[in-house]
Protein backbone atom coordinates (compact mmCIF):
# COMPACT_ATOMS: atom_id res chain seq x y z
CA UNK A 1 0.00 0.00 0.00
CA UNK A 2 1.57 3.47 -0.64
CA UNK A 3 1.60 6.69 1.39
CA UNK A 4 -1.10 9.04 1.34
CA UNK A 5 1.04 12.52 0.42
CA UNK A 6 -2.75 14.05 -0.10
CA UNK A 7 -6.48 14.07 -0.56
CA UNK A 8 -8.51 16.18 -1.62
CA UNK A 9 -12.35 15.95 -0.65
CA UNK A 10 -14.85 17.70 -3.21
CA UNK A 11 -18.56 17.20 -1.88
CA UNK A 12 -20.42 19.53 -5.29
CA UNK A 13 -18.84 20.24 -9.07
CA UNK A 14 -21.74 22.28 -9.41
CA UNK A 15 -25.24 23.31 -7.64
CA UNK A 16 -26.98 21.95 -11.05
CA UNK A 17 -26.10 19.59 -14.06
CA UNK A 18 -28.23 20.28 -17.29
CA UNK A 19 -28.75 18.58 -20.49
CA UNK A 20 -30.81 19.07 -23.35
CA UNK A 21 -33.50 16.07 -23.80
CA UNK A 22 -36.18 17.00 -26.42
CA UNK A 23 -36.47 20.13 -28.97
CA UNK A 24 -38.85 22.22 -28.97
CA UNK A 25 -41.95 22.33 -31.34
CA UNK A 26 -44.91 24.80 -32.79
CA UNK A 27 -44.87 27.96 -31.24
CA UNK A 28 -42.00 26.86 -28.77
CA UNK A 29 -39.54 25.10 -31.66
CA UNK A 30 -36.66 27.27 -30.92
CA UNK A 31 -36.82 26.54 -27.46
CA UNK A 32 -35.18 23.18 -26.20
CA UNK A 33 -36.73 21.48 -23.18
CA UNK A 34 -34.03 21.00 -20.64
CA UNK A 35 -33.62 18.19 -17.91
CA UNK A 36 -31.92 19.43 -14.73
CA UNK A 37 -30.43 17.45 -11.72
CA UNK A 38 -30.16 19.52 -8.30
CA UNK A 39 -26.80 18.65 -6.35
CA UNK A 40 -28.33 20.21 -3.23
CA UNK A 41 -31.88 18.27 -2.77
CA UNK A 42 -30.96 15.62 -5.70
CA UNK A 43 -34.39 17.23 -7.56
CA UNK A 44 -34.91 16.13 -11.07
CA UNK A 45 -37.13 18.25 -13.02
CA UNK A 46 -37.44 19.66 -16.79
CA UNK A 47 -38.13 23.63 -17.90
CA UNK A 48 -37.99 24.66 -21.51
CA UNK A 49 -35.40 27.44 -22.13
CA UNK A 50 -35.37 29.42 -25.15
CA UNK A 51 -33.30 32.71 -25.62
CA UNK A 52 -34.23 36.40 -24.55
CA UNK A 53 -32.83 39.21 -27.14
CA UNK A 54 -32.02 42.61 -26.22
CA UNK A 55 -30.18 45.66 -28.77
CA UNK A 56 -28.44 42.30 -30.51
CA UNK A 57 -27.63 40.32 -27.84
CA UNK A 58 -28.61 36.86 -27.16
CA UNK A 59 -29.08 35.49 -23.23
CA UNK A 60 -29.96 32.04 -22.61
CA UNK A 61 -33.01 31.64 -20.64
CA UNK A 62 -31.51 28.43 -18.58
CA UNK A 63 -29.11 30.96 -16.91
CA UNK A 64 -31.28 31.64 -14.31
CA UNK A 65 -33.94 29.53 -12.58
CA UNK A 66 -34.25 28.74 -8.90
CA UNK A 67 -34.88 24.67 -8.31
CA UNK A 68 -38.57 23.99 -7.34
CA UNK A 69 -37.29 21.46 -4.33
CA UNK A 70 -34.71 23.55 -2.05
CA UNK A 71 -35.08 26.81 -3.83
CA UNK A 72 -31.87 26.97 -4.63
CA UNK A 73 -30.79 29.72 -7.38
CA UNK A 74 -28.47 28.45 -9.95
CA UNK A 75 -26.54 32.18 -10.00
CA UNK A 76 -24.51 30.84 -13.41
CA UNK A 77 -23.15 27.58 -11.59
CA UNK A 78 -24.75 24.92 -13.38
CA UNK A 79 -23.27 23.08 -16.14
CA UNK A 80 -24.59 22.41 -19.00
CA UNK A 81 -23.94 19.31 -21.51
CA UNK A 82 -25.38 16.97 -24.28
CA UNK A 83 -28.10 14.18 -22.85
CA UNK A 84 -25.65 10.71 -22.37
CA UNK A 85 -22.36 12.50 -21.21
CA UNK A 86 -21.40 11.82 -17.56
CA UNK A 87 -20.78 15.03 -15.57
CA UNK A 88 -18.85 14.69 -11.92
CA UNK A 89 -21.50 15.49 -9.26
CA UNK A 90 -18.44 14.72 -6.40
CA UNK A 91 -15.28 14.14 -6.66
CA UNK A 92 -12.16 12.78 -4.48
CA UNK A 93 -8.28 13.38 -5.59
CA UNK A 94 -5.75 11.12 -3.69
CA UNK A 95 -2.13 11.35 -4.45
CA UNK A 96 0.04 8.20 -3.35
CA UNK A 97 4.10 7.42 -3.30
CA UNK A 98 4.94 3.97 -4.48
CA UNK A 99 8.25 2.76 -4.61
CA UNK A 100 8.76 3.51 -8.09
CA UNK A 101 5.59 5.45 -9.11
CA UNK A 102 3.14 8.42 -7.86
CA UNK A 103 -0.56 8.35 -8.37
CA UNK A 104 -2.99 10.73 -8.52
CA UNK A 105 -6.39 8.39 -8.02
CA UNK A 106 -9.65 10.26 -9.27
CA UNK A 107 -12.58 8.84 -7.99
CA UNK A 108 -16.26 10.17 -8.42
CA UNK A 109 -20.31 10.71 -8.90
CA UNK A 110 -20.99 11.29 -12.28
CA UNK A 111 -24.69 12.04 -13.65
CA UNK A 112 -26.31 11.30 -17.25
CA UNK A 113 -29.83 11.60 -17.84
CA UNK A 114 -32.32 9.18 -19.23
CA UNK A 115 -33.66 10.21 -22.37
CA UNK A 116 -37.30 8.55 -22.24
CA UNK A 117 -37.85 9.09 -18.53
CA UNK A 118 -35.46 12.38 -17.73
CA UNK A 119 -34.39 11.04 -14.86
CA UNK A 120 -31.09 11.18 -13.50
CA UNK A 121 -28.89 8.04 -13.53
CA UNK A 122 -25.87 8.23 -11.06
CA UNK A 123 -22.35 6.42 -11.84
CA UNK A 124 -19.22 5.92 -9.56
CA UNK A 125 -16.27 5.75 -11.61
CA UNK A 126 -12.47 5.69 -11.42
CA UNK A 127 -9.56 7.62 -13.15
CA UNK A 128 -6.01 7.24 -12.48
CA UNK A 129 -2.95 9.28 -13.35
CA UNK A 130 0.40 7.32 -12.71
CA UNK A 131 4.08 9.08 -13.26
CA UNK A 132 6.58 5.96 -13.09
CA UNK A 133 9.73 7.78 -12.27
CA UNK A 134 11.65 4.26 -12.52
CA UNK A 135 11.04 4.31 -16.30
CA UNK A 136 10.05 7.66 -16.83
CA UNK A 137 6.97 7.53 -18.02
CA UNK A 138 3.37 8.53 -17.33
CA UNK A 139 0.03 7.32 -17.78
CA UNK A 140 -3.29 7.92 -17.93
CA UNK A 141 -6.35 4.98 -16.87
CA UNK A 142 -9.63 5.56 -17.98
CA UNK A 143 -12.92 4.87 -15.70
CA UNK A 144 -13.34 2.43 -18.97
CA UNK A 145 -10.01 1.14 -17.66
CA UNK A 146 -7.89 1.66 -20.96
CA UNK A 147 -4.54 3.34 -20.63
CA UNK A 148 -2.89 6.36 -22.56
CA UNK A 149 0.78 7.23 -22.15
CA UNK A 150 0.77 10.60 -21.51
CA UNK A 151 4.50 11.83 -21.98
CA UNK A 152 3.78 13.70 -25.13
CA UNK A 153 2.60 16.69 -24.38
CA UNK A 154 0.66 16.93 -27.82
CA UNK A 155 -1.03 13.65 -27.09
CA UNK A 156 -5.01 14.40 -26.68
CA UNK A 157 -6.47 11.86 -24.55
CA UNK A 158 -5.52 13.00 -21.65
CA UNK A 159 -7.23 16.80 -21.96
CA UNK A 160 -10.03 15.19 -23.94
CA UNK A 161 -11.22 11.86 -21.83
CA UNK A 162 -10.49 12.61 -18.40
CA UNK A 163 -12.95 14.37 -16.10
CA UNK A 164 -10.54 16.86 -14.32
CA UNK A 165 -11.38 18.82 -17.73
CA UNK A 166 -15.35 20.07 -15.84
CA UNK A 167 -12.65 21.44 -13.18
CA UNK A 168 -12.25 24.94 -14.04
CA UNK A 169 -11.37 28.16 -13.04
CA UNK A 170 -15.53 29.37 -12.88
CA UNK A 171 -16.30 25.84 -10.95
CA UNK A 172 -17.13 25.45 -7.30
CA UNK A 173 -14.63 23.41 -6.62
CA UNK A 174 -11.54 25.41 -7.87
CA UNK A 175 -12.64 28.56 -5.63
CA UNK A 176 -13.15 26.53 -2.89
CA UNK A 177 -9.83 24.46 -3.29
CA UNK A 178 -7.67 26.39 -4.85
CA UNK A 179 -4.64 26.35 -2.20
CA UNK A 180 -5.52 22.33 -1.65
CA UNK A 181 -4.62 22.00 -5.31
CA UNK A 182 -1.88 24.03 -5.36
CA UNK A 183 -0.49 22.05 -2.35
CA UNK A 184 -1.31 18.83 -3.94
CA UNK A 185 0.41 19.79 -6.84
CA UNK A 186 3.29 21.20 -4.82
CA UNK A 187 3.87 17.73 -3.07
CA UNK A 188 3.59 16.13 -6.70
CA UNK A 189 6.79 17.96 -7.85
CA UNK A 190 8.70 17.76 -4.77
CA UNK A 191 8.17 13.70 -4.73
CA UNK A 192 8.69 13.30 -8.23
CA UNK A 193 12.20 15.07 -8.20
CA UNK A 194 13.05 13.32 -5.37
CA UNK A 195 12.68 10.14 -7.06
CA UNK A 196 14.51 11.03 -9.69
CA UNK A 197 17.35 12.35 -7.85
CA UNK A 198 17.28 8.75 -6.06
CA UNK A 199 16.73 6.73 -9.09
CA UNK A 200 18.80 8.43 -12.08
CA UNK A 201 21.03 10.68 -10.15
CA UNK A 202 19.34 14.15 -11.99
CA UNK A 203 18.17 17.10 -10.44
CA UNK A 204 15.10 18.38 -11.96
CA UNK A 205 14.55 22.52 -12.37
CA UNK A 206 11.46 23.80 -11.48
CA UNK A 207 8.29 21.96 -12.97
CA UNK A 208 5.81 24.59 -11.85
CA UNK A 209 3.43 25.98 -14.42
CA UNK A 210 0.44 28.06 -13.76
CA UNK A 211 -3.41 26.30 -13.96
CA UNK A 212 -4.77 25.50 -17.02
CA UNK A 213 -7.46 27.18 -19.02
CA UNK A 214 -10.12 25.69 -21.47
CA UNK A 215 -8.86 22.20 -20.72
CA UNK A 216 -9.03 22.10 -16.71
CA UNK A 217 -6.86 23.86 -14.12
CA UNK A 218 -5.23 20.72 -13.47
CA UNK A 219 -4.60 19.02 -16.53
CA UNK A 220 -1.93 21.39 -17.67
CA UNK A 221 0.31 21.22 -14.58
CA UNK A 222 0.11 17.35 -15.15
CA UNK A 223 1.14 17.01 -18.71
CA UNK A 224 3.82 19.58 -18.11
CA UNK A 225 5.07 17.34 -15.03
CA UNK A 226 4.97 13.91 -17.64
CA UNK A 227 6.66 16.16 -20.36
CA UNK A 228 9.38 17.22 -17.59
CA UNK A 229 10.19 13.37 -16.33
CA UNK A 230 9.95 12.05 -19.72
CA UNK A 231 12.53 14.65 -20.74
CA UNK A 232 14.34 15.77 -17.78
CA UNK A 233 16.42 18.61 -18.91
CA UNK A 234 13.87 20.24 -21.59
CA UNK A 235 11.84 23.76 -20.78
CA UNK A 236 8.71 23.75 -18.90
CA UNK A 237 5.74 23.56 -21.46
CA UNK A 238 4.91 27.01 -22.77
CA UNK A 239 1.38 28.27 -21.72
CA UNK A 240 -0.10 28.51 -24.91
CA UNK A 241 -0.23 24.70 -24.10
CA UNK A 242 -3.13 25.23 -21.91
CA UNK A 243 -5.16 25.18 -24.78
CA UNK A 244 -4.12 22.83 -27.51
CA UNK A 245 -6.92 23.69 -29.50
CA UNK A 246 -5.99 24.64 -33.62
CA UNK A 247 -8.03 27.96 -33.12
CA UNK A 248 -6.52 29.32 -30.17
CA UNK A 249 -2.77 30.78 -29.50
CA UNK A 250 -1.46 27.28 -29.91
CA UNK A 251 -1.67 27.39 -33.68
CA UNK A 252 0.15 30.27 -33.85
CA UNK A 253 2.89 29.14 -31.36
CA UNK A 254 3.32 26.47 -33.59
CA UNK A 255 3.70 27.85 -37.35
CA UNK A 256 5.31 30.62 -35.76
CA UNK A 257 8.14 28.26 -34.74
CA UNK A 258 7.68 26.92 -38.73
CA UNK A 259 5.96 23.75 -37.57
CA UNK A 260 3.21 22.42 -38.48
CA UNK A 261 -0.49 20.05 -36.50
CA UNK A 262 0.59 16.95 -38.15
CA UNK A 263 4.67 16.90 -37.63
CA UNK A 264 4.44 18.12 -34.09
CA UNK A 265 3.54 14.89 -32.33
CA UNK A 266 5.72 12.49 -34.04
CA UNK A 267 8.77 14.97 -33.57
CA UNK A 268 8.06 15.54 -29.94
CA UNK A 269 7.46 11.41 -29.57
CA UNK A 270 10.78 10.63 -31.67
CA UNK A 271 12.69 13.77 -28.79
CA UNK A 272 11.46 11.58 -25.76
CA UNK A 273 12.62 7.95 -28.09
CA UNK A 274 15.66 9.76 -27.80
CA UNK A 275 16.34 10.68 -24.47
CA UNK A 276 15.55 7.24 -23.46
CA UNK A 277 18.52 6.00 -24.89
CA UNK A 278 20.73 8.08 -23.20
CA UNK A 279 20.54 11.71 -25.67
CA UNK A 280 20.12 14.99 -24.32
CA UNK A 281 17.42 17.23 -24.94
CA UNK A 282 19.24 19.71 -27.62
CA UNK A 283 21.12 16.34 -28.72
CA UNK A 284 17.51 14.92 -29.58
CA UNK A 285 16.36 17.85 -30.99
CA UNK A 286 19.08 18.53 -33.05
CA UNK A 287 19.00 14.74 -34.03
CA UNK A 288 15.51 13.94 -34.83
CA UNK A 289 15.40 17.23 -36.62
CA UNK A 290 18.66 16.13 -39.20
CA UNK A 291 20.77 19.59 -38.23
CA UNK A 292 24.88 19.73 -36.90
CA UNK A 293 25.37 18.81 -33.30
CA UNK A 294 27.28 21.56 -32.73
CA UNK A 295 27.97 23.58 -29.23
CA UNK A 296 26.25 26.57 -30.33
CA UNK A 297 23.20 24.79 -31.94
CA UNK A 298 22.98 22.74 -28.82
CA UNK A 299 22.66 26.08 -26.95
CA UNK A 300 19.63 27.52 -29.04
CA UNK A 301 17.89 24.57 -28.14
CA UNK A 302 18.56 24.50 -24.77
CA UNK A 303 17.93 28.49 -24.24
CA UNK A 304 15.15 28.24 -26.74
CA UNK A 305 11.17 27.55 -26.52
CA UNK A 306 9.71 24.10 -26.60
CA UNK A 307 9.75 24.30 -30.78
CA UNK A 308 13.04 26.49 -31.15
CA UNK A 309 14.35 23.72 -33.46
CA UNK A 310 11.83 24.48 -36.04
CA UNK A 311 13.06 28.40 -36.14
CA UNK A 312 16.58 26.74 -36.10
CA UNK A 313 15.74 24.59 -38.91
CA UNK A 314 14.46 27.30 -41.11
CA UNK A 315 17.67 29.29 -40.55
CA UNK A 316 19.89 26.71 -41.96
CA UNK A 317 17.61 26.55 -44.55
CA UNK A 318 17.92 29.84 -45.58
CA UNK A 319 21.48 30.11 -45.63
CA UNK A 320 24.33 28.32 -46.02
CA UNK A 321 27.04 30.23 -43.81
CA UNK A 322 27.52 28.64 -40.46
CA UNK A 323 27.57 32.03 -38.80
CA UNK A 324 25.01 33.50 -41.05
CA UNK A 325 22.58 30.69 -39.37
CA UNK A 326 23.18 31.24 -35.87
CA UNK A 327 22.43 35.39 -36.41
CA UNK A 328 18.89 34.45 -38.21
CA UNK A 329 18.16 31.73 -35.69
CA UNK A 330 18.06 34.41 -33.11
CA UNK A 331 16.61 37.37 -36.16
CA UNK A 332 13.24 34.53 -36.78
CA UNK A 333 12.71 34.10 -32.88
CA UNK A 334 12.40 38.05 -32.36
CA UNK A 335 10.05 38.63 -35.68
CA UNK A 336 6.98 40.34 -34.56
CA UNK A 337 7.55 40.44 -30.57
CA UNK A 338 4.46 41.13 -28.73
CA UNK A 339 4.72 39.91 -25.49
CA UNK A 340 3.50 36.59 -24.79
CA UNK A 341 1.28 36.35 -27.31
CA UNK A 342 2.82 34.90 -30.99
CA UNK A 343 0.78 35.42 -33.58
CA UNK A 344 0.98 33.24 -36.96
CA UNK A 345 1.78 36.84 -38.87
CA UNK A 346 5.05 37.22 -37.21
CA UNK A 347 6.43 33.89 -39.59
CA UNK A 348 7.42 34.42 -42.78
CA UNK A 349 5.76 32.37 -45.97
CA UNK A 350 7.75 29.83 -48.12
CA UNK A 351 7.39 32.31 -50.64
CA UNK A 352 9.21 35.12 -48.64
CA UNK A 353 11.69 32.17 -47.60
CA UNK A 354 12.60 31.39 -50.53
CA UNK A 355 13.53 35.68 -51.10
CA UNK A 356 15.55 35.18 -48.09
CA UNK A 357 17.29 32.46 -49.45
CA UNK A 358 17.85 33.26 -52.88
CA UNK A 359 19.43 36.89 -51.53
CA UNK A 360 21.45 35.01 -48.69
CA UNK A 361 23.33 33.25 -51.62
CA UNK A 362 23.37 36.10 -54.10
CA UNK A 363 24.27 39.20 -51.53
CA UNK A 364 26.33 37.64 -49.30
CA UNK A 365 27.74 39.36 -46.45
CA UNK A 366 24.63 38.06 -44.03
CA UNK A 367 21.95 39.86 -46.53
CA UNK A 368 19.03 37.54 -44.82
CA UNK A 369 20.07 38.54 -41.92
CA UNK A 370 19.65 42.11 -42.31
CA UNK A 371 16.74 41.74 -44.68
CA UNK A 372 15.01 40.55 -41.79
CA UNK A 373 16.42 43.35 -38.97
CA UNK A 374 15.72 45.61 -41.57
CA UNK A 375 11.53 44.74 -42.55
CA UNK A 376 8.99 43.34 -40.84
CA UNK A 377 7.22 40.38 -42.53
CA UNK A 378 4.50 42.14 -44.64
CA UNK A 379 7.34 43.88 -46.29
CA UNK A 380 9.74 40.96 -47.15
CA UNK A 381 6.20 39.69 -47.64
CA UNK A 382 5.80 42.03 -50.56
CA UNK A 383 9.41 42.14 -51.46
CA UNK A 384 9.11 38.59 -52.74
CA UNK A 385 5.73 38.77 -54.23
CA UNK A 386 6.96 41.79 -56.05
CA UNK A 387 10.45 39.85 -57.12
CA UNK A 388 8.94 36.26 -58.34
CA UNK A 389 6.73 38.47 -60.18
CA UNK A 390 9.57 40.31 -62.42
CA UNK A 391 10.71 38.66 -65.58
CA UNK A 392 13.92 36.83 -65.25
CA UNK A 393 16.26 39.21 -66.60
CA UNK A 394 15.00 41.95 -64.73
CA UNK A 395 15.46 39.71 -61.43
CA UNK A 396 19.20 39.05 -62.66
CA UNK A 397 19.49 42.77 -62.75
CA UNK A 398 18.77 42.83 -59.12
CA UNK A 399 21.84 40.72 -57.84
CA UNK A 400 23.80 42.93 -60.66
CA UNK A 401 23.28 46.11 -59.01
CA UNK A 402 22.94 45.25 -55.88
CA UNK A 403 20.85 48.33 -54.10
CA UNK A 404 22.01 48.34 -50.68
CA UNK A 405 19.11 46.87 -47.94
CA UNK A 406 17.54 49.51 -46.64
CA UNK A 407 16.69 50.18 -50.75
CA UNK A 408 15.76 46.62 -51.91
CA UNK A 409 11.92 47.44 -51.90
CA UNK A 410 12.20 50.57 -53.54
CA UNK A 411 13.79 49.11 -55.94
CA UNK A 412 11.33 46.39 -56.42
CA UNK A 413 9.09 48.57 -56.32
CA UNK A 414 10.04 50.67 -59.21
CA UNK A 415 11.29 47.75 -61.54
CA UNK A 416 7.49 45.91 -60.99
CA UNK A 417 5.59 49.31 -61.10
CA UNK A 418 7.95 49.61 -64.75
CA UNK A 419 6.59 46.12 -65.96
CA UNK A 420 2.92 46.21 -65.32
CA UNK A 421 2.25 50.58 -66.41
CA UNK A 422 2.92 51.67 -69.52
CA UNK A 423 5.48 54.43 -69.30
CA UNK A 424 4.91 57.58 -71.58
CA UNK A 425 6.12 61.43 -71.07
CA UNK A 426 3.97 64.27 -69.34
CA UNK A 427 4.86 66.42 -72.19
CA UNK A 428 5.49 69.31 -69.34
CA UNK A 429 5.85 72.66 -71.52
CA UNK A 430 9.63 74.16 -71.11
CA UNK A 431 8.74 77.33 -70.01
CA UNK A 432 6.57 75.93 -67.37
CA UNK A 433 9.83 73.41 -65.95
CA UNK A 434 12.07 76.73 -65.72
CA UNK A 435 9.20 78.88 -63.81
CA UNK A 436 7.97 76.04 -60.99
CA UNK A 437 11.93 73.92 -60.79
CA UNK A 438 14.53 75.58 -58.59
CA UNK A 439 16.77 75.14 -55.84
CA UNK A 440 16.81 76.59 -52.38
CA UNK A 441 19.54 76.10 -50.30
CA UNK A 442 19.79 72.50 -49.10
CA UNK A 443 16.13 72.03 -50.65
CA UNK A 444 14.80 71.29 -54.32
CA UNK A 445 11.45 72.10 -56.19
CA UNK A 446 11.37 69.40 -59.38
CA UNK A 447 8.75 68.50 -61.64
CA UNK A 448 8.00 64.66 -62.49
CA UNK A 449 8.62 63.98 -66.54
CA UNK A 450 6.38 60.94 -66.53
CA UNK A 451 4.28 58.40 -65.63
CA UNK A 452 6.14 56.14 -63.98
CA UNK A 453 8.20 59.40 -62.13
CA UNK A 454 4.72 60.41 -60.80
CA UNK A 455 4.13 56.65 -59.70
CA UNK A 456 7.49 56.24 -57.73
CA UNK A 457 6.53 60.12 -56.10
CA UNK A 458 2.97 58.61 -54.78
CA UNK A 459 4.78 55.24 -53.82
CA UNK A 460 7.14 56.85 -51.29
CA UNK A 461 4.76 59.34 -50.27
CA UNK A 462 2.28 57.24 -49.88
CA UNK A 463 -0.96 59.19 -51.37
CA UNK A 464 -2.37 59.02 -54.79
CA UNK A 465 -0.80 61.61 -56.70
CA UNK A 466 0.45 58.65 -59.18
CA UNK A 467 -3.37 58.76 -60.54
CA UNK A 468 -2.73 62.14 -61.40
CA UNK A 469 -0.53 61.39 -64.91
CA UNK A 470 -3.69 61.35 -67.80
CA UNK A 471 -4.57 65.31 -65.97
CA UNK A 472 -0.78 66.30 -65.87
CA UNK A 473 -0.70 65.54 -69.44
CA UNK A 474 -3.74 66.94 -70.38
CA UNK A 475 -1.95 70.27 -69.01
CA UNK A 476 -4.92 70.08 -66.10
CA UNK A 477 -2.43 70.57 -63.78
CA UNK A 478 1.32 69.88 -62.35
CA UNK A 479 2.83 68.34 -60.03
CA UNK A 480 5.72 69.65 -58.01
CA UNK A 481 7.53 68.16 -55.52
CA UNK A 482 10.05 68.99 -52.66
CA UNK A 483 13.39 67.01 -51.82
CA UNK A 484 16.16 67.45 -48.85
CA UNK A 485 19.99 67.44 -50.28
CA UNK A 486 19.96 63.99 -50.03
CA UNK A 487 16.79 63.20 -52.74
CA UNK A 488 14.70 62.33 -49.78
CA UNK A 489 10.95 63.02 -50.74
CA UNK A 490 9.30 65.63 -48.52
CA UNK A 491 5.89 67.51 -49.96
CA UNK A 492 4.03 66.63 -53.47
CA UNK A 493 2.43 70.18 -54.61
CA UNK A 494 -0.75 70.12 -56.98
CA UNK A 495 -0.60 73.52 -59.26
CA UNK A 496 -3.25 74.64 -61.63
CA UNK A 497 -4.24 78.05 -63.56
CA UNK A 498 -1.53 79.65 -61.68
CA UNK A 499 -2.60 77.88 -58.02
CA UNK A 500 -1.66 75.91 -55.50
CA UNK A 501 -4.57 73.32 -55.19
CA UNK A 502 -3.15 70.95 -52.44
CA UNK A 503 0.76 70.56 -51.16
CA UNK A 504 1.20 67.00 -49.34
CA UNK A 505 3.76 65.75 -47.25
CA UNK A 506 3.82 61.74 -46.31
CA UNK A 507 0.64 60.02 -45.74
CA UNK A 508 -1.61 63.30 -47.47
CA UNK A 509 -0.85 64.75 -44.32
CA UNK A 510 -1.49 68.61 -45.29
CA UNK A 511 2.02 70.53 -45.60
CA UNK A 512 1.21 73.27 -42.36
CA UNK A 513 1.45 70.40 -40.14
CA UNK A 514 5.61 70.77 -40.55
CA UNK A 515 6.34 74.65 -39.59
CA UNK A 516 9.56 74.34 -41.51
CA UNK A 517 8.31 72.74 -44.92
CA UNK A 518 5.34 75.07 -44.62
CA UNK A 519 7.31 78.08 -45.13
CA UNK A 520 9.99 76.26 -47.68
CA UNK A 521 6.69 76.02 -50.07
CA UNK A 522 5.56 79.48 -49.52
CA UNK A 523 8.65 81.32 -50.57
CA UNK A 524 8.98 78.87 -53.69
CA UNK A 525 5.17 80.25 -54.68
CA UNK A 526 5.80 83.62 -54.09
CA UNK A 527 9.25 83.40 -56.46
CA UNK A 528 7.20 80.97 -59.30
CA UNK A 529 4.41 84.13 -58.68
CA UNK A 530 1.58 81.02 -57.41
CA UNK A 531 -1.51 81.99 -55.62
CA UNK A 532 -2.08 79.83 -52.23
CA UNK A 533 -5.88 78.27 -52.84
CA UNK A 534 -5.49 75.56 -50.35
CA UNK A 535 -6.17 74.54 -46.62
CA UNK A 536 -2.83 72.73 -46.94
CA UNK A 537 -0.70 75.80 -46.42
CA UNK A 538 -0.54 78.25 -43.56
CA UNK A 539 -0.03 81.36 -44.67
CA UNK A 540 0.67 83.14 -41.07
CA UNK A 541 4.08 81.14 -41.22
CA UNK A 542 6.89 83.58 -40.80
CA UNK A 543 10.29 83.26 -41.62
CA UNK A 544 12.15 82.14 -38.75
CA UNK A 545 10.48 78.76 -39.81
CA UNK A 546 11.68 79.52 -43.69
CA UNK A 547 15.52 79.83 -41.56
CA UNK A 548 15.50 76.52 -40.22
CA UNK A 549 14.18 75.07 -43.32
CA UNK A 550 16.37 75.98 -45.58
Amino acid sequence: MGTLLAKIVIPKMFDFIQAPVALGEGPYKDDNIYAHYCTTCEQTFTARWGYTCFNGWQTWNGNYFNCPGCRGSSKHKGFAHDIGVGIPEKMILSLYEYKNHISLRISYTEVTFDDIRFCAIKKRCHETVMFDVHKRKSYFETKDDVKYEISNPVEREFSKQSVLRYLTHSSIAWKNNKKDFANMLLKLRTAISKKVKDFHNIKLKAMHVPAGSSMGALIFPLSNIAWRLAVTDAPNLPTVFNDRSWRSDYRGFVEAHYMDKISLEPFLEKVIAKTRIGLSYPQSVLNVMGLRDTKAFRKIIAKGSLLEAGRLKTAVGISADYKEQLLLAGALASVGEMGLRIERSFAFEELSLNFLKIASDRYKNNAAYFLIKHYNPSEIDDCSRMYFKLAAETQELLWTEKPSIAQIHDWLVEKWDAQKNKDYSLQIPEHVVKRLAMQKDRLKFFLPETAHELRMVGNKLHNCVGSYAERALAGKCTIAVMTDDEGKLLVCIEVADGEIRQAKLNQNRPVAKNPELNAAVIEWANEAKLKINTCDIDTGSGKNELRNAI
